[in-house]
């Protein structure tokens, strides 16, 4: 998927290093495309993750802690499409148990934005093609594991934004830190895992924040 990135920057003809932004599976996209191609990469903001290979990650996938909060990343990465057996028709109550409870603010997402997502979920693959995102995790560990042996740190300034309600922020000064040479970690406050629906105005601001304080760096 960080060749997804690739193509699509070179289709619109962008050639000058980006400012990239991911927000959980996204995030973990992001970071890959940030150690894969590197001075294409000015700033990255990382967000609601644990980005497999690092310590964090395996204190959470491997814990109890995961059997409560992340519990779906064993449903998820389960083998023989056994999340689809059991989701597939589901995908309204299901999805939007996700974003009703990992919010600080339930009504961030309304039932119109619920309905909007699982019209796209609905779509045949569309399910299988985001669980095997989960599948693919402990592939991810390996490749990120060698990515910073190969190549070290990210150089590039890093941002973390973690809710202060969400399981992120406490793991997210050691993971960047694990990951990059150059990460500063920041918490939105009064919010859940969905910082652009829950605190929109907070995560634009930090953004143009950022991009002011860095400019230049890279």
């Amino acid at each position: 998927m960080a060749t997804d990135i690739r193509e699509l920057l070179a289709f619109l003809r962008i050639t000058s290093p980006i400012t990239l932004v991911g927000h959980d599976l996204g995030m973990l996209v992001g970071y890959s495309f940030a150690t894969l191609y590197p001075t294409d990469v000015e700033r990255l903001v990382l967000m609601e993750a644990p980005i497999p290979g690092t310590k964090a990650f395996q204190s959470v996938a491997t814990t109890r802690f995961s059997e409560s909060r992340l519990w779906h990343f064993h449903l998820h990465g389960a083998a023989d499409s056994i999340a689809e057996m059991l989701i597939v028709g589901r995908e309204l109550p299901y999805l939007r148990s996700f974003y009703v409870r990992l919010s600080s603010n339930p009504d961030a997402i309304s039932l119109a934005d619920v309905q909007r997502y699982v019209a796209d979920y609905t779509a045949p693959g569309a399910m299988r093609a985001g669980f095997e995102l989960y599948r693919a995790f402990e592939k991810d560990e390996g490749d990120n594991r060698r990515a910073l042996v190969e190549k070290g740190k990210l150089q590039m300034p890093v941002l973390g934004l973690g809710g202060t309600a969400s399981f992120f922020l406490p793991l997210a000064d050691e993971m960047l830190s694990e990951v990059a040479e150059n990460a500063t970690v920041r918490p939105i406050e009064d919010c859940g895992h969905w910082i652009a629906e829950e605190q929109p105005e907070i995560f634009l601001r930090e953004l143009r924040r950022f991009v002011r304080d860095t400019a230049g760096e890279s």
